[in-house]
């Protein structure tokens, strides 16, 4: 059967999804947000990060869990498009939201004020641009910390991106107690030996100058290479094949070589066909080896080392620095997905022979989760970065507010809406919002309240710094499902009703 739902019972229900949605994750904004208790399948986990908490909330109800999803769909975009923002786009949001509904309770045409929304936000995001300065190395450390709420998570952030530049080439990882950066100089490839059992007794292994057979097929046996390994043990060299699938039997047949003083390592490919073929290719270009899979000798390229266990394998090569940017330029010619240019952001790293893991610490797991969280938020932050910084998100959008007078209802709402970022973290830190709102208009918008140092801080003083792109993106997205919900008359679901019935 068939729900209908309009009127005021809509704009009601609309209005319970917002709330049951924003209010949990605004209190997580700020250097005093709260954190929020998550119960899923596997075990509770402690997080103040906004978009795993809009993940996990639904409703009983058909209705409210319909508007949930749509309304989920602004923030989870923000964090797709630039792994920040979730917070500070419900914030607004809501603000939004409970504004329009008002009005449209009131009388206000749902599409009209859609549009007079749209136009202010326009002229918001003109202003918002002004503010924007380009960052310094110094700056970057600020937004690192800034963003994961947390010194040294931040330090550690800022540490390995100067040095890959890259966030395709960072990995973060739960450590043990403390956080720590380590640097790969290599290619590495995500994947490690087919068997634990291939090199009896011990699961890691390193070659030096070992030759390399790299095939996008099955093995099943190795007749079909036969003379490229017999020409590599006679040579007393190591070899390391790299296939989709190895049999048992030729595992056996491998480890039996082993045992016998020979040097060879099974090496399976990744599973994802779109990124195996981009490794292949690029450790083809990197060791001279060919992908014909003839398994001939002439096929095989060689490394200067390969070191590797069951989980990854590191390829380290020389080859002419010339020819590697050149062909680093030709892939970044490509026409790319947003999926394919993060897969090339990690490939370029591998080619450059530079990437790090961020080891994130805990004295529990729990507690390890929630810094993880933290660590993903402020690598995000801190690559987004080089496109502009501003002073404080919250007393950002203040002075743009300030200085924004309301030529209609669009302009009005979004105004309000701009001064509650800035309020709500006031609110977490158990301060009067409108106190010290006033307190940043009197000092013209150009100072940032630091609730640790009871001081007002100016640009070159204080850490608290946010990214021009992840703020414009939460304007953008926050303004586009408003402007969705107060242009919808009706909402249809299914329900087991007795009878079709229009709820008014």
């Amino acid at each position: 059967m068939k729900k209908v739902v309009g009127g005021d019972a809509l704009l009601d229900n609309i209005l319970d999804a917002v709330l049951l949605l924003c209010d949990p994750v605004s209190s997580t904004l700020g250097p005093m947000g709260k954190d929020v208790i998550i119960s899923d399948f596997a075990s509770p986990f402690v997080t103040n990060d906004g978009v795993s908490i809009a993940k996990c909330i639904n409703s009983c109800d058909e209705v409210i869990n319909s508007i949930l999803s749509l309304c989920k769909e602004a923030s989870l975009k923000v964090d797709l498009e630039v792994g920040d923002g979730t917070t500070t786009t419900l914030v607004l949001f809501k603000a939004l939201m409970v504004k329009g509904i008002s009005l449209i309770k009131s009388g206000k045409n749902g599409v009209v004020l859609k549009n007079e929304l749209n136009e202010a936000l326009s002229l918001v995001l003109d202003r918002l641009k002004t503010l924007l300065v380009k960052p310094l190395k110094k700056d970057l450390l600020k937004i690192a910390i800034n963003a994961a709420n947390d010194e040294e998570i931040g330090r550690c952030i800022f540490k390995a991106y100067t040095k890959v530049l890259n966030k395709g080439g960072i990995k973060i990882l739960e450590g043990e107690e403390k956080c720590s950066v380590s640097f790969i100089n290599g290619y590495v490839v995500p994947c490690g030996l087919c068997s634990s059992f291939l090199l009896g007794t011990s699961n890691s292994y390193e070659f030096l100058n070992p030759y390399v057979l790299l095939l996008d097929r099955d093995v099943d046996d190795l007749n079909f290479c036969a003379d490229a390994i017999n020409s590599v043990l006679k040579s007393k060299a190591s070899l390391v094949i790299m296939a989709n699938f190895f049999s048992e039997e030729v595992i056996n047949q491998v480890r039996e070589i082993n045992l016998n003083g020979g040097k060879i390592c099974l090496v399976l490919n990744t599973d994802y066909a779109k990124k195996r073929k981009e490794i292949l290719n690029d450790l083809a270009f990197l060791l001279d080896a060919s992908l014909t899979g003839d398994g001939s000798f002439s096929s095989l390229g060689q490394a200067l080392a390969i070191e590797g266990n069951l989980d990854e394998t590191i390829i380290r090569f020389k080859k002419d620095k010339g020819q590697v940017k050149r062909y680093i330029r030709t892939l970044e010619k490509k026409a790319l997905s947003s999926y394919e240019k993060e897969l090339l952001d990690e490939r370029i790293s591998n080619i450059n022979c530079l990437s790090a893991r961020v080891l994130i610490g805990g004295l529990t797991k729990t507690i390890r989760k929630e810094k993880l969280m933290r660590a993903i938020d402020a690598l995000e932050a801190i690559s987004f970065a080089h496109e502009g910084i501003l002073l404080g998100e919250g007393v950002s959008l203040l002075s743009i507010s300030d200085n924004i007078f309301g030529k209609n209802d669009g302009y009005e709402i979004l105004c309000y809406a701009l001064t509650r970022p800035f309020k709500q973290i006031m609110e977490n830190l158990g301060l009067d919002g409108d106190y010290y709102a006033k307190e940043a208009k009197s000092r013209n918008f150009n100072y940032v309240y630091n609730y640790d140092k009871k001081v007002w801080e100016g640009f070159n003083e204080t850490f608290i710094l946010d990214d021009y792109v992840v703020l414009k993106k939460a304007l953008e997205a926050s303004c586009a499902m408003a402007s969705v919900l107060f242009s919808t008359s009706y909402l249809v679901v299914n329900e087991s009703l007795d009878n079709d019935k229009m709820v008014l």
